[in-house]
């Protein structure tokens, strides 16, 4: 009897997933049939914004469409030489790759949009560039270089108000640090991440924030707290229809039932998650979903299943990370660094040659300074010369008329007395 009512229990609870889950889907899949309907009329730049849209609406719930919608906004931005609609569309492409686990693709796209949109001075796509390049190292377990890029990507969003993207950088910088156990550092982050979500009242976001909150209660040991962040992230993902956030949320509930010992519970959630992640070709959700179900069935001692799932999660991982993915990744990763040095190097050879242009202009122009004060200052002794000369002269000529004015009496009387003789 017991046992009948755990299963009715967990048939309610997928049933009223599916339904709010059709719900959300429906919610988004109208604004898709709104995107499409304007599409038919956009022209030039207008519709490569359409497409970049469509592309950004379609890679959480079909992959697929998003890549063609994607390659399409590229062709025609680049056919109207539309640079921020290139760099829009290789992000978006570069999602797609990431949601299959494809790193290399995924990578090489993102660092492509983020050289245009750093030469555009485009703030808002150079984080998203820089916040997905981040992802991709941490779904890697490359914690440093995955905080590196994040941090990048926060300058940038110091300078606009996107509390979305805000939140979900803070949110991943704080995921990091889960597994070298520094809890103090991840709650730090994923509490300013959830302030953030709640001020961006977007339910994808705050679905993202509680989850990583509960898988890092799980890390802890505390799966009950874990489970209620996780039960409240599956509660918010049904409400906007992101089908991956979805499967991954409740492939970690399973874990978290996993580890309260509810085996039934945790493999009915495992297993929903693992059926829509594969529906998704979401790789990294799919491997987490294959070594869930592993300890699962390890847990219920049937080694026969948990040997199918553990070999369907080695294979899938070794598919995902081999040795030519590493080498093309570290490759991405040093030209990326050249060029960035590079431009480095070019801004600064720029602001040497301005402040030698300023010095040289500041030098010019105190020598004609100069210039024009030893003219005035000549000038000014030549007017005095001039002046003295003029002063002399002037008193020489009245020393002159005074001195025959002096004498001119004796000689009037000299004629006089000559004249009476």
């Amino acid at each position: 009897m017991q046992q009948l009512r755990r299963a009715l229990y967990i048939f309610m609870l997928v049933f009223a997933g599916v339904s709010l889950s059709s719900m959300g889907v429906w919610g988004q899949f109208r604004k898709i049939d709104s995107l499409r309907m304007v599409l038919y009329t956009a022209k030039d730049k207008k519709q490569v914004d359409v497409l970049n849209e469509l592309a950004s609406q379609y890679w959480r719930v079909a992959p697929d469409s998003a890549k063609e919608f994607a390659q399409r906004a590229y062709k025609q931005a680049t056919d109207l030489n539309y640079d921020k609609g290139r760099a829009q569309a290789l992000n978006n492409e570069g999602a797609v790759y990431f949601v299959k686990g494809i790193y290399v693709r995924s990578l090489e796209l993102h660092f492509q949009a983020l050289a245009i949109a750093e030469a555009l001075n485009d703030d808002p796509e150079a984080a998203l560039s820089l916040r997905r390049i981040g992802n991709v190292y941490l779904d890697q377990n490359n914690n440093e270089k995955g905080r590196e890029f994040y941090s990048k990507a926060l300058k940038y969003l110091s300078k606009i108000n996107d509390y979305d993207a805000l939140a979900s950088t803070l949110n991943n910088i704080g995921v990091s640090y889960v597994p070298e156990k520094n809890f103090t550092a991840a709650l730090d982050y994923l509490n300013q991440g959830l302030r953030a979500a709640i001020q961006s009242r977007l339910p994808q976001t705050l679905a993202i924030v509680y989850t990583s909150l509960g898988e890092t209660y799980l890390a802890q040991g505390s799966p009950d707290k874990a489970l209620s962040y996780l039960k409240k992230a599956l509660e918010e993902s049904l409400q906007d229809g992101e089908l991956d956030t979805r499967a991954y949320i409740q492939i970690h509930i399973g874990k978290c039932y996993l580890h309260l010992h509810k085996y039934e519970e945790a493999a009915q959630y495992a297993k929903e998650g693992l059926k829509l992640s594969r529906s998704l070709e979401s790789r990294n959700t799919m491997s987490i979903g294959y070594s869930v179900l592993a300890d699962i069935y390890i847990a219920k001692h049937d080694s026969s299943t948990a040997f199918i799932y553990e070999k369907a999660y080695a294979d899938l991982r070794d598919t995902i990370m081999n040795q030519e993915s590493i080498r093309r990744i570290q490759q991405l990763q040093s030209t990326y660094e050249i060029e960035a040095k590079n431009r480095e190097i070019l801004l600064l050879q720029s602001e040497q040659e301005l402040s030698s242009l300023w010095r040289n202009s500041l030098i010019a122009g105190l020598i004609g300074m100069i210039v024009v004060v030893i003219l005035v200052v000549n000038r000014i002794r030549i007017e005095h010369k001039a002046e003295l000369t003029l002063q002399i002269k002037n008193d020489e000529l009245a020393a002159k008329i005074n001195f025959r004015l002096r004498h001119k009496p004796t000689k009037t009387r000299r004629t006089a007395k000559t004249r009476s003789r």
